[in-house]
């Protein structure tokens, strides 16, 4: 696996845990829960937004 496979593997799991997170927040009852269960979820779209960055910046270095 070379670190542009790495980062898109990283990238996908960040996907996945948002839509697990998107899952149990729309499972929640309770509006802290909810509330929290949403934040992490948001929290995991920022993460997959910068490995996508990643992602895209290392492939021009790479094509120099």
């Amino acid at each position: 696996m070379n670190w542009l496979q790495f980062l898109k593997v990283m990238e996908m799991d960040e996907k996945a845990a948002w839509e697990k997170y998107n899952l149990a927040a729309s499972l929640a009852e309770d509006p802290e829960l909810k509330a929290l269960l949403l934040k992490l979820r948001d929290e995991e779209e920022v993460h997959a937004d910068f490995l996508a960055d990643q992602y895209r910046k290392l492939e021009k270095m790479m094509e120099k």
